[in-house]
């Protein structure tokens, strides 16, 4: 599915697979950034992430890093966020995750 706008990214990651697992931002109140203001949080389907993955591993076998985007990837409980860095890192197709170095977050900090 084609990434839901806007989304950030760091220059460093402009070779990354994005990897869309949630829109926006869970905090969303952070004094220093307005880039998730208009659009509201929501964790993505698990099996529309996965479709992504393996639309990816067949279109670029060659995928080095992943870029876990929204502004809160960290936001997905383990209970569904282990199956998808699981997909990522055991997937069966030629090259891919073989040469597989990297999967980035950007994270929101907690609040107390």
């Amino acid at each position: 599915m084609p990434i839901i706008e806007p989304s950030i990214r760091p220059p460093s990651e402009a070779d990354s697979f994005l990897l869309q697992v949630t829109l926006g931002c869970s905090s969303n109140d952070c004094t220093f950034c307005a880039a998730y203001l208009n659009k509201p949080f929501a964790i993505k389907d698990s099996k529309e992430i996965i479709k992504d993955i393996e639309r990816e591993a067949r279109h670029s076998p060659d995928t080095r890093r992943v870029f876990l985007l929204d502004g809160d990837a960290l936001a997905i409980n383990n209970e569904k966020l282990l199956p998808i860095l699981k997909k990522l890192v055991f997937l069966n197709w030629p090259g891919f995750p073989a040469m597989l170095t990297a999967i980035i977050s950007l994270s929101a900090a907690m609040k107390n």
